[in-house]
């Protein structure tokens, strides 16, 4: 067994996190008003805190749109980058709809979106099931504007590596996808690791049993989750980067939900944000009928500038690379 080892913070949250979706998948109109959103200013005004550098490597689960749409509007927060990962959407194919989510709906033209390597790093990767891709890659049926203008030909390992270099020292990494991107920006660029200030992952399974089998009975694993399990050498490499990390897995925290009520108020701020979120919301909770839904990615965007909302615990973590019933399970040392 292969060991990668680094020294982690890890946020207790959630049993039972999962990137699960349905295979049926309704579409739900979205409300349009008249009103744009502006895009965020780079510029911080004088004596006012600068807003922390952050680029989201998502891949398209309902809680990745969430976060994406949290990071664009926390006031603390420039969103510079969004790279979709090859999870639970193939990047080449999901590309079109995040412009169209990020600038032909949200305005938000200084966010770079661009496509990830539609690879794994790990000779023997997992895949998502073909149904829960299928839904990523259109959005989940919900009606979006169509963006008409070119898209940015950067690949994602190029984006990280060129915001750190814009941001040396400042840039935070936020993965609710697969590590794929991110362990390929260090193949590219070793220095990288100097000039990123931290990355925030949300996956692994630490001290619960996994998601895989429990999501897909077709599947053997019950000790890893996700996000971890599709592509568990790049989530090795870069847990081993020495990058500080701070991992926020499937481990329970008590009321971390989004009901019914919290969604009807959102819907009724009216504004396209407020509109996508409600309706996407509300979807889900017509999925799993239920009154309430986890949202676990957005745990890990709020985590980038409010750590005091967690219990931290710190910790030596590898994650298990050899192919078999525990491949992809992140295992936590004393230390």
């Amino acid at each position: 067994m292969k060991k990668y080892i680094v020294t982690v913070f890890i946020l207790i949250v959630l049993s039972g996190c999962s990137n699960q979706t349905p295979t049926t998948i309704s579409p739900v109109e979205v409300i349009r008003t008249n009103t744009s959103m502006p895009a965020i200013p780079i510029e911080t005004p004088e004596g006012i805190p600068a807003r922390i550098p952050v680029v989201l490597l998502q891949d398209g689960a309902p809680d990745d749109i969430t976060a994406a749409m949290y990071l664009m509007l926390d006031t603390n927060i420039n969103l510079a980058g969004v790279v979709v990962t090859n999870g639970e959407t193939r990047p080449s194919r999901a590309l079109a709809k995040w412009e169209d989510y990020i600038y032909a709906y949200m305005g938000w033209n200084n966010v770079q979106v661009v496509a990830g390597c539609d690879c794994a790093v790990d000779p023997h990767p997992n895949a998502f099931p073909a149904s829960w891709r299928d839904g990523a890659e259109n959005f989940w049926g919900i009606p979006l504007p169509e963006y008409k203008g070119k898209s940015n030909s950067v690949s994602g390992t190029d984006l990280i590596i060129d915001l750190s270099n814009q941001y040396p020292g400042e840039l935070v990494v936020v993965i609710t996808g697969p590590e794929t991107d991110m362990a390929l920006a260090l193949k590219k660029d070793p220095w990288i690791k100097d000039r990123i200030k931290k990355i925030v992952v949300m996956g692994g399974a630490v001290d619960v049993p996994g998601n895989i089998k429990t999501d897909d009975p077709s599947q053997t694993n019950t000790t890893a989750e996700w996000n971890i399990w599709v592509d568990p050498l790049g989530a090795a490499e870069v847990f081993s980067s020495g990058i500080p990390i701070d991992i926020i897995p499937m481990d329970p925290v008590p009321e971390v939900e989004l009901d019914r009520d919290f969604a009807k108020k959102v819907g009724e701020v009216n504004l396209p944000g407020a509109n996508l979120m409600a309706s996407m919301w509300n979807t889900e909770f017509g999925w799993y009928s239920s009154d309430h839904i986890w949202i676990y990615d957005l745990l890990a965007a709020n985590a980038v500038d409010h750590p005091e909302n967690y219990t931290w615990i710190s910790a030596p973590v590898y994650v298990v690379t050899v192919v078999g019933p525990d491949q992809g399970r992140t295992v936590k040392q004393e230390g």
